[in-house]
C-alpha cells in the first residue's frame, strides 16, 4: 500500500494510527530508541498524511509504565494493547483488545 491508498483509507474516515518505526519491542528499547520509535512514524504519518496522528497501537501489544509516561508525552491520546480487556469507558488512554481466532 502506498501513500495514495492511506491517504484514501484517511480521506474515507478511517482511523490512521502509529505502530513505531521498526517492530522493535518498545520496553526493551532505550530512552532515546523509545523516543524515535513514537516520534518518527508519528511525524512521517502525520507529513505525508497532513493529519495529527494521536493512536498507537503497541508492537507485540507490550509496554510499562516507561513506555506509556512516553506515550502521553509524545502526545497520543490513545494506546492499543494486546491487554484483553473490556472497556468500560469509550477510548480510555489505554484501549484493550480482545482477539477471536477460529479456534
Amino acid at each position: 500500500m502506498g501513500w495514495k491508498e492511506v491517504r484514501c483509507l484517511s480521506d474515507a474516515g478511517h482511523t490512521i494510527g502509529a505502530h513505531g518505526w521498526s517492530q522493535a519491542l518498545l520496553p526493551h528499547c532505550s530512552t532515546k530508541e523509545l523516543d524515535f520509535e513514537l516520534r518518527g512514524s508519528r511525524d512521517m504519518l502525520g507529513d505525508k498524511l497532513g493529519i495529527p496522528i494521536t493512536i498507537m497501537s503497541l508492537q507485540g501489544g507490550r509496554s510499562d509504565r516507561r513506555v506509556l509516561k512516553a506515550c502521553r508525552n509524545a502526545v497520543y491520546t490513545n494506546v492499543y494493547t494486546f491487554v484483553p480487556r473490556v472497556e468500560t469507558k469509550p477510548l480510555e488512554f489505554t484501549v484493550g483488545r480482545i482477539n477471536i481466532s477460529s479456534h
